[in-house]
């Protein structure tokens, strides 16, 4: 237990100081704590107590001082000293040397008198006169003189007055009893001392909460307010605590809050409020500024936002031994170079995955890794996106304005997907963040300095782009400074295998079920391109398992199921075989709604072919996109521009 500084008040006589006085000056363990003594009597010593009561920890006393201090400042602790049967034992054993009648004035009613008496010798003879106060006291000196007595027994007191009346006094408290009673109200201060530091911790902690916080009875009348709650209500502890809560706050309203959180005005200020009963006496209102919320939601989704900007894949889980070479060179970008890398490859050969592994082996594996697919959004929200904005840059803005990725990727790496989609408007924005390292807010006016490095993707050619006029040749470079070609599937079948035997070990199947299923898809594709990749086989055998598990055929023999396969294969191709059909007829729209561009009116034709692809794509715009062979994000434009 710490060993904290206190005070015990001391109420008493002068044989009673002697003997505590005498003992704290031999115990060091004592004499480290202070002694404050009183001696008054009775009523007459409050005035001298109440002046220093706020110092004292503990009140050590006699029986008499102890129901009057009790009475007067219940809530500090009062130790009272009382003699035993030993200390009794002991006065009356000298008091009979000096006469057989011996009287003992005390407080307290001793009933074992008797057995005393029966110790010593048979013609003793023990009176007890037990008084009440000072004036009871006197009135039985005056008996014992009165009766020719000449030894008396009892406290502090009464040996201070005894020779007052000629008589001979025998104080009854021993040094044991005093060394007791000093040791059971240091043990108690200590223990009151160190509830009390651990209270005041704990209201410093409710204190600087950034939560008001407000305890009322049952009567609605406050019983303790924390300073924020104080700031929010604009007063003071002094006119708050004690005061009816519907004085200072609407409180009717507050009747209505159940433990659901509801806004409020407080002083002129939005608050957050809920309660919760504490028990039948009393419950708590928490508050909270609205403002104060909505910026620590910001904080929390803005962190959130930089937790999941994780790269999620490493080299070991690149599968395929055709992708080794890959592999080395992509490892050597991560660890022998900070420079942009342009990866080049057909849909679904893992260009997400390389750029991840790239991130996650580099110097700035602890820093975020950012992706975007460039065609993923239409122009307009691209921009903000990318590049954050100011404050009321735009009709829906946030009000507090955005950063964007390009500065939440600061120090990590930025991701752009399908790169070739990027608008040609925001290209030249990109290539200054390169070149300057430096972005600048939609509607900003200053320049925020960033660390990043790029890792675009693509599985187009951006060398044609770039001789339509497509993609920025300047761009370009700055992207490629290193290039990473992936190769297909269809010029490493051999990986198709470790593929199939890979992915099959996530998926809840029987290990013979995933036997067969690996060999039914090896001879069913055996002569097979897969255009799709690597998401080409995974879904392939999402479709696989999800049949066998629906129609329950993991029970059936080899044979059996390896026959089922098939014949679910044969009528995926079909169905693909006339996607085919649709495609050819959708490809020929293309080309002849491209034709249309290059040789009639382009305003008119724009709008006609737009009408046109949108209809054959049943309003999907990213499929019409494909149709007319141009971005989504130029769909978009096209659409705001010929359609309004």
């Amino acid at each position: 237990m710490a060993i904290y500084k206190g005070t015990v008040g001391i109420i008493g006589r002068e044989a009673f100081y002697d003997t505590i006085k005498k003992e704290v000056s031999n115990n060091p363990r004592y004499s480290c704590f202070e002694y404050i003594y009183f001696q008054d009597l009775f009523d007459d010593a409050y005035k001298q107590i109440n002046q220093l009561v706020d110092k004292i920890d503990v009140f050590i006393s006699g029986p008499r001082h102890y129901q009057f201090i009790s009475s007067w400042f219940p809530e500090k602790p009062v130790v009272k000293i009382k003699p035993v049967s030993f200390d009794i034992l002991e006065a009356l054993k000298e008091a009979a040397e000096i006469d057989n009648n011996i009287y003992i004035l005390s407080p307290y009613n001793f009933n074992d008198l008797t057995n005393f008496k029966n110790i010593f010798r048979s013609d003793l003879n023990i009176f007890q006169n037990i008084f009440t106060d000072i004036k009871d006291l006197r009135r039985s000196f005056q008996y014992v003189v009165e009766r020719g007595g000449k030894a008396v027994v009892g406290g502090s007191l009464v040996c201070n007055i005894a020779n007052e009346y000629g008589l001979t006094a025998f104080h009854y408290y021993s040094k044991e009893t005093i060394k007791q009673t000093i040791d059971n109200a240091i043990n108690l201060m200590l223990i009151k001392l160190e509830q009390k530091a651990i209270h005041e911790k704990m209201r410093k902690v409710v204190d600087f909460s950034d939560v008001g916080l407000i305890v009322v009875d049952n009567k609605g009348d406050i019983e303790f307010t924390n300073s924020h709650a104080i700031r929010l209500l604009g007063r003071t502890n002094s006119n708050t605590l004690g005061f009816n809560i519907d004085k200072i706050t609407p409180y009717n309203t507050l009747k209505s809050i159940d433990n659901e959180n509801k806004i409020l005005v407080i002083n002129g200020t939005e608050v957050l409020c809920d309660k919760v009963i504490a028990n039948d006496e009393s419950m708590i209102y928490r508050f909270q500024e609205v403002t104060r919320v909505e910026k620590a939601g910001q904080e929390i989704r803005k962190q959130a936002l930089l937790k999941l900007k994780k790269a999620k894949y490493n080299f070991s889980e690149i599968v395929g031994g055709g992708l080794t070479s890959t592999i080395d060179i992509a490892k050597s970008y991560a660890t022998s170079s900070d420079a942009n890398v342009l990866i080049i490859g057909p849909t679904g050969s893992g260009k997400e995955l390389f750029a991840s592994s790239i991130h996650n082996s580099s110097s700035r594996a602890q820093k975020p890794f950012v992706p975007i697919n460039c065609a993923a959004l239409p122009e307009n929200l691209l921009e903000s996106e990318l590049f954050g904005y100011e404050a009321g840059s735009f009709t829906g803005a946030n009000k507090q304005g955005k950063r964007g990725l390009i500065e939440l990727a600061h120090q990590g790496t930025l991701f752009l997907d399908e790169i070739a989609e990027l608008p040609y408007s925001l290209q030249a924005k990109m290539l200054r963040v390169l070149q300057e390292k430096e972005v600048l807010h939609v509607g900003g006016e200053d320049l925020i300095p960033i660390d990043i490095r790029v890792i675009a993707a693509t599985n187009r050619s951006l060398e044609e782009y770039i001789s339509e006029g497509r993609f920025r040749a300047d761009l370009y470079y700055r992207l490629s400074s290193l290039i990473l070609e992936i190769p297909p599937l269809s010029v490493r079948r051999h990986d198709v295998f470790e593929l199939v035997d890979y992915f099959l070990r996530f998926k809840d199947v029987p290990s013979i079920t995933s036997e067969i299923i690996k060999s039914v898809i090896l001879d069913y594709y055996k002569e097979y391109d897969w255009p799709g990749n690597v998401r080409e086989i995974q879904n392939i055998l999402e479709r696989v398992v999800t049949y066998i598990k629906y129609t329950n055929k993991q029970q059936a023999t080899a044979k059996e199921l390896s026959k089922d396969l098939h014949d679910m294969l044969d009528t995926f191709e079909n169905m693909c075989k006339i996607s085919e059909i649709k495609d050819y007829r959708k490809g020929k729209f293309q080309q002849l709604s491209i034709e249309r561009f290059k040789t009639e009116n382009a305003n008119n034709d724009i709008r006609n072919a737009l009408e046109a692809a949108l209809e054959a794509a049943g309003g999907n715009k990213t499929k019409a996109a494909k149709l007319l062979g141009v971005s989504r994000s130029t769909l978009w434009r096209w659409c705001n521009e010929k359609m309004g």
